[in-house]
C-alpha cells in the first residue's frame, strides 16, 4: 500500500484531490511536475512512514498566496481560515496560525507586521510553504503521515563541546538520543551517519546562512541539483570555475536526510524570500522542504541559542522546538527567530527570565571602577585581587552561567565576602591605603547634586546637610557625604553602601574606656557587611585594643565596642572612624570625642 500517490497533471491532481477521501489512508494526491528528485522523496517517504491520518488542525490558515488548488488539504490544517485584516486581533491571543503559500510570496514587506508584534505567550506561528506549486504539495502531504511511538531515534549534531555532566543529564530521559559534538565531528563520518539512517528528529546546530550549516569539515548545503536558477546571485559554487567554498565530498544535501523532523539550528537559514542573498536554487529551507520531513524549524533571522536553549530542547523530548526556543531567547534578542515549517502542535511555554543577583551586578561594577578609576596602585595587594576577582567573574553574568546553577549566589557571596573582608583589614592595618582615597580621588572629578542635598541631623545634636556628588564619568563612584559645621566632613560612603550611625559620649576622662554602639542600617539586609574601627595615625601608638580583623555583622544591626587609651594619650580632642565594607563599597563615618585630663 502507497501512502501517496503522485500526478504530473495539474488538473487530474486538482481532481483527485477534490474528491481525495482523508480517511482512506493511502494514496495521499501529490502533483509534480519534472522534478525527478522530488519523485525520489516520495517514494523514500513511503517507506520511512507508518500510516495516514488526519493531523490535529490549528486554529487558524492565512493563505498569502491565494491557491484555492490546495483547499481540500487547507481545510484539514487550519479549523478556518482569515484574511490578512484579520490577523491582527490575534496578535495577543494563545492561539496558533498558519501562513500558507509559495516562497516567492513569502515577503516581510507583506508579512512584517505579523512577525514585528508577535510577543511571547501570544500568537504562534507556522508555516506551510513550498518554492513552487510541486513542493507545496508536497509539503501539505506530508502533514498527514506519521511514525509510530519510539519507531526512531533523535540525534543532535553540535558545533559546540558537550561536557560529560551536559550528555548524562539529556540521556536521563533521552537513553537513545545520539548527542555528537565539536569533538566527535572530527572523528565521525557524519556524512554517512545523516544520509543512510533513519531518525525522527535530526537536530543540527552550527553556523551559517541562508545556503549552508557548518558543522567542522562538514556543510549541510541547500543546494538543489534539479532546480533551475532564477537569478543572477549565488554562493561561491554558483559562478564559473568555482566550487563549494569547502570540501564538496564532505557535503550533506538537507534534501537528503531521513528524518520525521530536522532542525536547522544556525542563523538566517530562512530568509524571507524579498530578503534572500542568493537564488532560490541554494535556499538551505526549501532543500529542507523537499526532504522527507514533514517538519523543520528555520531561523528567519540571526538567533542567540546556546547551550540554554539545547538543555531545554532536549529536556522537551525535541517537540515544539521553535516555541521552545523563542520562548528561551525572550529578555536576550528583540525579535521571534525560529519557526516551525508544518502544523505539528506549539506548545505554550514560559520561561522564567533568569537574571544575575544585585549584589553580584553591583560588586563587578564596583570591581570595574576601582580597576579604571586610576586611584588604586597596580602593585597593590589589592589591584591585584581586584583584577583577579573581575578575570574570574567575565562569565558570571552570561545567560550559560545563569541558567540552572542554584550554587551561583553562594559560590559568588563567598568570593565577593572574602575580597570585601580583605579590603577592610587592608584599611585596618593602614588607614592610608590607596583605596582610602577614593573620596577626594571621586569627589574632585565630580559635581554636587544641589537639588537632592537634604538637611538632616548629625550624632552630634546639630543639623548637618547631606549630599550626593555626582561623577562626569561613569567609570567613577558616585559618592554620598554627610558635613557638619561642628564635625566637619562628618560621614562619606560611596552610594549603596551602609548608613552608620555612632552613638559614643563626646567627653571622656583620661583612662577610662570609651563604649561605642554603632547602628548599621542598609537596604541589602541580606548581604554581608564587614564592619571595623581605627584612631589617627597620631594616636594608634597610645591604643591599647586595636582592631585587626574585621567583623561580619548582619544588615541593620548593632555593633558595639570599646576603645581604650593608655594614660600617656595627651588629653585633647580626638576623633575615630568606623568603616563598613558591602559588595566591595566602602561607608566612612567619624565620631569626635574629647578626652580630659587634669586641669590647670
Amino acid at each position: 500500500m502507497s501512502f501517496f500517490k503522485i500526478y504530473n497533471s495539474k488538473e487530474e491532481f486538482k481532481e483527485e484531490l477534490s474528491n481525495y477521501d482523508f480517511t482512506s489512508g493511502k494514496n495521499l494526491p501529490v502533483y509534480i511536475k519534472g522534478r525527478e528528485m522530488l519523485k525520489e522523496k516520495v517514494q523514500q517517504a513511503d517507506d520511512f512512514y507508518n500510516y495516514v491520518t488526519l493531523p490535529q488542525k490549528v486554529t487558524y490558515g492565512y493563505d498569502f498566496s491565494s491557491l484555492n488548488l490546495f483547499d481540500p488539504y487547507k481545510k484539514h490544517l487550519a479549523e478556518t481560515w482569515i484574511t490578512e485584516d484579520e490577523i491582527r486581533d490575534l496578535i495577543d491571543r494563545d492561539c496558533t496560525l498558519l501562513l500558507f503559500g509559495l516562497y516567492e510570496d513569502f515577503q516581510f514587506k507583506k508579512l512584517n507586521r505579523i512577525f514585528l508584534n508577535l510577543k511571547n505567550n501570544g500568537l504562534k506561528i507556522c508555516v506551510i510553504l513550498g518554492r513552487d506549486i510541486s513542493s507545496l504539495s508536497w509539503q501539505c502531504a506530508k502533514q498527514f503521515v506519521f511514525l509510530s511511538d519510539v519507531e526512531k531515534r533523535n540525534s543532535l549534531f553540535s558545533c559546540k563541546k558537550v561536557n560529560l555532566s551536559r550528555r548524562k543529564e539529556w540521556l536521563k530521559n533521552n537513553p537513545d538520543l545520539l548527542i555528537v559534538d565539536k569533538s566527535d565531528l572530527r572523528k565521525l563520518n557524519i556524512q554517512k551517519m545523516l544520509l543512510t539512517e533513519e531518525w525522527n528528529s535530526v537536530f543540527l546546530y552550527g553556523h551559517g546562512k541562508e545556503d549552508n550549516l557548518n558543522l567542522e569539515d562538514y556543510t549541510v548545503c541547500g543546494r538543489n541539483l534539479e532546480v533551475s536558477k532564477r537569478s543572477l546571485f549565488a554562493p561561491q559554487c554558483g559562478y564559473c570555475k568555482q566550487n563549494c567554498f569547502k570540501n564538496e565530498n564532505k557535503l550533506i544535501p538537507s534534501c537528503d536526510i531521513k528524518a520525521n523532523t530536522i532542525t536547522l539550528g544556525s542563523c538566517n537559514n530562512a530568509p524571507f524570500s524579498d530578503l534572500a542573498l542568493y537564488d532560490e536554487k541554494y535556499n538551505l529551507l526549501l532543500n529542507s522542504i523537499d526532504s522527507i520531513a514533514k517538519t523543520i524549524n528555520v531561523a528567519i533571522t540571526a538567533q542567540n541559542s546556546d547551550y540554554v536553549e539545547l538543555d531545554r530542547v532536549v529536556s522537551n523530548q525535541f517537540k515544539s522546538i521553535s516555541t521552545i526556543i523563542n520562548s528561551s531567547l525572550v529578555g536576550s534578542q528583540s525579535q521571534i527567530s525560529m519557526l516551525q515549517i508544518g502544523i505539528e502542535p506549539l506548545q505554550t511555554v514560559n520561561y522564567k527570565i533568569e537574571k544575575p543577583s544585585e549584589f553580584l551586578v553591583e560588586s563587578i561594577d564596583r570591581a570595574k571602577q576601582y580597576k579604571t578609576s586610576g586611584f588604586l596602585d597596580e602593585n597593590s595587594k589589592i589591584y591585584k585581587l581586584v583584577n583577579n576577582f573581575l578575570v574570574k567573574s567575565s562569565t558570571s553574568l552570561m545567560r550559560n552561567s545563569l541558567y540552572g546553577n542554584e550554587n551561583l549566589d553562594n559560590q559568588w557571596k563567598q568570593k565577593i565576602n572574602v575580597l570585601s573582608e580583605f579590603i577592610g583589614e587592608q584599611i585596618l592595618k593602614d588607614q592610608f591605603v590607596d583605596i582610602m582615597s577614593f573620596d577626594d580621588y571621586e569627589s574632585s572629578r565630580s559635581y554636587i547634586d544641589y537639588d537632592k542635598s537634604e538637611e538632616i541631623m548629625c550624632e552630634c545634636g546639630n543639623l548637618s546637610t547631606k549630599f550626593d556628588f555626582i561623577p562626569y564619568s561613569k567609570f567613577d563612584f558616585p559618592i554620598q557625604m554627610r558635613f557638619c559645621y561642628r564635625c566637619g566632613d562628618k560621614a562619606v560612603k560611596m552610594k549603596g553602601t551602609p548608613d552608620i550611625c555612632i552613638n559614643a559620649p563626646e567627653h571622656v576622662m583620661k583612662g577610662e574606656k570609651i563604649k561605642v554602639s554603632t547602628q548599621i542600617n542598609t537596604d541589602k539586609p541580606n548581604d554581608n557587611i564587614y564592619v571595623g574601627w581605627f584612631v589617627p595615625s597620631y594616636i594608634e601608638e597610645h591604643l591599647l585594643n586595636r582592631q585587626l580583623k574585621m567583623k561580619r555583622v548582619s544588615g541593620n544591626s548593632m555593633f558595639e565596642f570599646e576603645i581604650q587609651f593608655d594614660d600617656n594619650i595627651p588629653a585633647q580632642g580626638y576623633y575615630f572612624t568606623v568603616f563598613t565594607i558591602q559588595n566591595l563599597g566602602i561607608s566612612l563615618n567619624r565620631h569626635f570625642i574629647s578626652i580630659e585630663g587634669e586641669s590647670k
